[in-house]
C-alpha cells in the first residue's frame, strides 16, 4: 500500500488561541492597506497576534510575497486606535489564503475579540 504525500499547508505555530469565523459561516470582511492601495479581504480566523483571510482574486496581481509589511484593520466593533491601523508581515500563503502576524499582540484575549465581532455582526 503507498501513502499519498500530505498537502502542502501552512505551518501551524500559533502562540495565541484563535477564533475560526469560517467555523461559524460568519462571513467577516477585514481591510488590508498596501502601498498606495487598500483592499477588503474575509477574515476567515484572529487571534491577538494574527489572522487568517481569504484573498480576492485581484490580489494576485499586487505582487505580495512572505514578509511583506501591510497595514490590516480588522473592522471589530468599538474602533479604537487598537484595532485599526495595525501593522503586520505576511506570514505564509496557501492558495487565496494567507497568514499575518501582527507586530504588537492586541491587548486582548480570544473572548474580548468575539465580543467585539459580536457588536459588528449584531449592528
Amino acid at each position: 500500500m503507498q501513502l499519498l504525500p500530505k498537502p502542502l499547508l501552512h505551518d501551524d505555530r500559533r502562540r495565541l488561541p484563535r477564533i475560526g469565523l469560517d467555523l461559524y459561516g460568519y462571513e467577516h470582511l477585514s481591510l488590508l492597506v498596501i502601498p498606495h492601495q487598500s483592499l477588503e479581504a474575509r477574515l476567515l480566523d484572529i487571534s491577538p497576534c494574527g489572522a487568517r483571510l481569504s484573498l480576492p482574486l485581484a490580489v494576485a496581481n499586487l505582487g505580495l510575497g512572505e514578509g511583506d509589511v501591510l497595514t490590516f484593520n480588522p473592522r471589530l466593533g468599538g474602533q479604537g486606535p487598537l484595532y485599526r491601523d495595525l501593522a503586520c508581515r505576511v506570514r505564509w500563503f496557501s492558495g487565496w489564503q494567507m497568514g499575518l502576524s501582527l507586530d504588537q499582540d492586541l491587548p486582548v484575549c480570544v473572548t474580548d475579540i468575539f465580543k467585539l465581532l459580536n457588536m459588528v455582526w449584531r449592528a
